[in-house]
């Protein structure tokens, strides 16, 4: 299974259960879409931190993606971002594998 599989499977399951993404699935859309060492889309992905400019930087994402798909997750992105309450960085994010 690819990384646009899952990412899929979750948005569908998420969006079904009316809920945000898990934890994997922004690490992977995450993934996905930084640009480099220094975005706030590589400190998510890495480490899980949400820095003040991630949002910014996911809606430029968006308005650069090419694909409906690309649109849902990193729509689905911003929502976990906005509502995950501790924005710091996450000790078990490493382990996060897919």
């Amino acid at each position: 299974m690819g990384d646009w599989d899952i990412i899929r499977s979750e948005l569908d399951t998420a969006e079904h259960e009316q809920r945000v993404i898990s934890d994997l699935t922004a690490r992977i859309i995450a993934t996905q879409f930084y640009d480099s060492q220094s975005s706030p889309l590589y400190a998510l992905s890495s480490t899980g931190t949400i820095t003040d400019d991630c949002v910014t930087e996911i809606r430029t994402a968006a308005e650069h993606a090419t694909t409906p798909d690309e649109q849902r997750a990193l729509g689905a992105l911003i929502a976990y971002c906005t509502r995950r309450t501790d924005k710091g960085p996450q000790r078990h994010w490493s382990a996060l594998r897919w």
